[in-house]
């Protein structure tokens, strides 16, 4: 039974690997996966390689870098040519050209080529990861698609301190943590957001948007941005992933997180929601706030497993600036 699912699971990533990026990648990416079968034979190319062998695809118009032996984000990316499509979907409809951001836990680039496209060269993002591979592989990516004129990269923890830090290794290159995921860790620079802002001479108020996923270490890191939230002169975008399941480490929940958001004058904007159709396919997409829906709803009907329908954890927010005569559902 094993072996039958797992030429199964073969099979269902060839064939997406085929339609999304054709049959040279296919074959590169089964002649690699047959290599992984043999023990002796995986040990040996894996510590040739120093865990990482890399394939040039293209993902929603940028060309990406990812690495085969990575079971997170590389591998979603190479058998299903893109991943949170909803998330993108809400970047997509919020950044405008000229544009500066905060990219907080970068990782390879995926939403920072998104982020660069949208704002173009007369715009700016500061992006932020502190994985060693990861931030290798980010400053790869952005090199390869020409956008070294409007990123800057940075290798830091974002948290509520600044000193040294421990970043926790998964082996998904998209689940590393501050929380003890592993026994695996290296040491990073944590700084506050208002920390990093003093430090590389960015005024906050020029700042239009700030996208996080930072693996519930949100929680810690947002009540010390205090100078990117006030005195705003511009509306301030948030996306961020939320991850309720980490957040009683640090002695915090879902609702009083979004109770701080809200206290800091945040208006919820956008969820994204799954649909399943008849057929059992999976489609996300962002839903505005703006027909009237209520947070309570979104938080009673938050996904909890995979396969089902409901919203996820990828909300957009916006901080308006005092006494702005726009409505804020109607931006």
């Amino acid at each position: 039974m094993k072996t039958k699912n797992r030429f199964n699971r073969l099979w269902h990533d060839l064939g997406g690997i085929f339609r999304n990026h054709g049959l040279r990648a296919a074959l590169f990416y089964f002649v690699v996966k047959i290599i992984a079968k043999i023990p002796l034979l995986s040990l040996i190319f894996k510590k040739a390689c120093k865990q990482k062998l890399l394939i040039k695809v293209r993902i929603l118009n940028n060309w990406m870098y990812l690495n085969l032996f990575d079971p997170g984000i590389s591998y979603r990316l190479i058998v299903n040519g893109s991943r949170e499509e909803g998330h993108v979907e809400q970047i997509q409809n919020a950044l405008k050209a000229g544009m500066k951001g905060i990219d907080i836990g970068a990782n390879i680039g995926y939403y920072v080529l998104i982020e660069s496209q949208l704002v173009g060269p007369g715009g700016k993002i500061f992006c932020i990861e502190p994985a060693p591979d990861n931030f290798s592989l980010l400053k790869k990516n952005i090199t390869e698609n020409n956008f070294n004129d409007r990123t800057k990269c940075f290798q830091y923890l974002i948290g509520d301190k600044n000193g040294p830090g421990k970043l926790f290794l998964s082996e998904a290159a998209n689940s590393h943590s501050v929380s003890a995921v592993s026994n695996r860790w290296v040491g990073v620079p944590m700084l506050t957001l208002d920390e990093f802002l003093a430090s590389q001479n960015i005024d906050p108020s020029e700042i239009d948007f700030l996208r996080m996923d930072i693996e519930g270490y949100e929680v810690m890191a947002v009540p010390h941005m205090h100078k990117l939230f006030t005195g705003r002169k511009k509306p301030l975008k948030l996306f961020i992933e939320v991850h309720p399941s980490a957040y009683e480490e640090w002695d915090w929940t879902l609702e009083k997180f979004m109770d701080y958001l809200i206290s800091q004058g945040f208006i919820l904007k956008s969820v994204v929601e799954r649909e399943i159709d008849e057929q059992g396919l999976i489609k996300d997409r962002a839903v505005s706030m703006a027909n009237g829906m209520k947070l309570a709803e979104v938080l009673r009907r938050r996904i909890k497993k995979e396969n089902e329908a409901g919203f996820l954890d990828n909300w957009f927010l916006e901080l308006q600036p005092p006494n702005d005569e726009n409505s804020l559902f109607n931006s």
